[in-house]
């Protein structure tokens, strides 16, 4: 930024009186020594006289009421939904709210479950394990004296 848009931001605090003494004192000397930035700051003095100097805003003829209805509902929308807990919170307060109501209907389920489970291992267990060889015919064992 150059010096002189820097001191032309600073002209409407210059003409307020709201600059400390030493910045107040660099803008004077500049517009001293600079046609363009004078030119700027008669306009702009032109254009603050064009309106009422009175401190009067207004905003300030609405009611408190009004500014703290305004403030609620700031206050109500940056508000975080769940303050201070976790999403592992949340989880459990949802499954909470959705299991307790129907206790029985779980708990019906979960058993179907448990037996279709083990349904499934005993089946695989069964199909698994290979099958004992049956013995149809005893054999005898052969003696030296062999009848023919």
């Amino acid at each position: 930024m150059n010096s002189h848009t820097a001191m032309q931001l600073k002209l409407y605090e210059f003409l307020c009186d709201e600059l400390p003494e030493d910045e107040r004192a660099a803008v004077a000397d500049h517009l001293a020594g600079c046609a363009a930035c004078r030119d700027e700051c008669d306009g702009l003095r032109e254009a603050m006289q064009l309106f009422p100097a009175d401190d009067a805003r207004p905003s300030d003829s609405l009611p408190q009421a009004f500014w703290t209805g305004i403030l609620n509902e700031v206050d109500q929308q940056t508000r975080p939904k769940h303050p201070g807990r976790s999403r592992r919170q949340r989880v459990a307060d949802w499954l909470t709210m959705a299991v307790v109501p129907h206790r029985r209907l779980v708990l019906g389920l979960a058993s179907l479950g448990i037996v279709a489970v083990s349904a499934f291992v005993t089946w695989s267990h069964l199909r698994q394990t290979p099958e004992a060889p049956l013995v149809t015919e005893s054999v005898q064992p052969v003696t030296g004296d062999a009848v023919t």
